[in-house]
């Protein structure tokens, strides 16, 4: 089971799912890129957040990467963080 599946049946995601962006938010950028390709899709979802959080602009190629996942949670979560960090809507797909 990942950890989307543990957070669901667990009945506080979005709660858990906070917690989880605030625990990466005190990571390195390094761990952050490297938790953006996490095989787990909540942990990339929550990485995509620590970014906007913690304004990691030097990662936003790795959140445009993100624009292509298969997870849609992760594309959302890569759209607004790159709208955070860019002042705009460069995450715009089309």
């Amino acid at each position: 089971m990942n950890l989307a599946e543990t957070l669901r049946t667990q009945g506080d995601l979005g709660g858990a799912r906070k917690a989880l962006e605030e625990r990466l938010s005190r990571q390195s950028a390094d761990m952050l890129r490297d938790r953006l390709r996490d095989t787990d899709p909540e942990i990339r979802r929550a990485a995509a957040k620590a970014c906007a959080l913690l304004a990691l602009d030097d990662l936003v190629p790795d959140l445009l990467d993100l624009l292509e996942d298969p997870n849609p949670t992760v594309v959302q979560a890569a759209q607004d963080a790159l709208r955070r960090l860019t002042g705009g809507d460069a995450a715009a797909s089309g």
